[in-house]
């Protein structure tokens, strides 16, 4: 195969790792030139060369997050997505270029359910649930909430865990859930939970605090806390950072201690009131996403827990609609639907009434 600048090449998806050997043979370096866009894009021809409309598209995934691909990992990005892309169209090499149809990844965020099972469970009514290009993170906090519906909690975290273990979702845990685990794994810790919905949760779940808790939760429901316990702080996708309460924004992510992660507000919240110099490399060009704090308390003016983003310092979203997390909340659950990248797609919100837009 006689590789150039100038030639567009029509292949399948078995000769794709040809090609990019051909490539390799000939001098090319298969790293920062590598660009994933969709089908069906528009074209211009520039100078006689075909050469796809690139700019500001959710399905536009550039190399940044790809460096360093092996042959394989090209071939699999493109099997990977052998239910939307029925046959890789064209090849075209610019200067040199690589360009093969695929798909960006998207993510759907929620944080803060507190057992609020009966809204929760409208998400399987999203027609993302059904597409496997989009997965579903959790940030934490499922169980501690208010007027519980009977079985509300073990509902929540059974459906949390089966979606995770699925494939579609992934989940952290929050500052709630990690008294939870405590209770059973290290039951001597001093926590705050009996002022944080700790009696809500033990009776939703029909367990008594008289007596020795960790040998009733491990006896009831040894599966679902294996899990949680099994939950990391942290999740990064692409130029996303999902985590429960925030970060010390000057410190490195892997060097956050676990409180922080849990726990922090203010510092996160108001950087400018802290005296901070500067971001940490770890956060520049990055999308931190977070719920812990309901947002009603970031913003004037609403009578509910509305989506809050802030650009200062970092790209910042809030996302915890409140739920059932505190009597006068109006249960809502927040959806924050993004690409990889960090680009909004959409907002929308869950209630036991159905999924809403905003603003609606």
């Amino acid at each position: 195969m006689r590789i150039n600048s100038t030639t567009a090449y029509i292949v399948n998806k078995n000769t794709v790792k040809q090609l990019i050997e051909e490539l390799l043979k000939s001098g090319y370096t298969v790293k920062d030139d590598i660009r994933f866009v969709t089908k069906n894009f528009g074209r211009m021809i520039e100078e006689g060369y075909y050469i796809p409309i690139f700019p500001r598209h959710p399905h536009v995934q550039y190399a940044s997050s790809h460096s360093k691909l092996s042959l394989a990992e090209i071939e699999m990005d493109v099997i990977k997505n052998e239910d939307r892309v029925d046959r890789v169209d064209e090849v075209v090499i610019y200067n040199p270029r690589i360009i093969l149809w695929g798909s960006m990844k998207e993510i759907i965020y929620l944080s803060d359910i507190h057992g609020n099972y009966e809204a929760l469970k409208h998400l399987d009514e999203l027609p993302e649930m059904q597409d496997d290009n989009v997965e579903i993170q959790f940030g934490g906090d499922y169980i501690d909430g208010f007027d519980l519906k009977p079985n509300a909690i073990i509902n929540t975290i059974r459906y949390i865990k089966n979606l995770c273990e699925s494939g579609k979702a992934k989940a952290i845990i929050g500052n709630h859930d990690e008294f939870i685990i405590d209770a059973a794994y290290n039951p001597y810790k001093i926590t705050f939970w009996s002022n944080n919905g700790k009696a809500n949760t033990l009776d939703n779940l029909g367990l008594s605090d008289v007596g020795e808790l960790r040998e009733q939760l491990l006896y009831h429901y040894y599966d679902e806390m294996e899990w949680l316990r099994s939950l990391p702080l942290t999740i990064e996708t692409g130029k996303n950072i999902l985590v429960h309460a925030g970060v010390n924004l000057s410190q490195g992510l892997e060097k956050q201690d676990k409180d922080t992660l849990l726990w922090i507000r203010d510092p996160y919240i108001y950087p400018e009131w802290h005296q901070l110099d500067e971001v940490h490399d770890d956060y520049k060009g990055k999308t931190i996403i977070t719920g812990h704090t309901p947002t009603i308390n970031l913003v004037k003016g609403f009578d509910y827990c509305p989506i809050v983003r802030r650009t200062s310092y970092v790209n910042r979203y809030f996302i915890d609609g409140g739920s059932k997390g505190g009597p006068g909340f109006k249960g809502r659950i927040n959806l924050l639907k993004l690409d990889e990248n960090g680009k909004l797609i959409w907002q929308k919100y869950m209630t036991e009434e159905g999924i809403f837009d905003y603003w609606q």
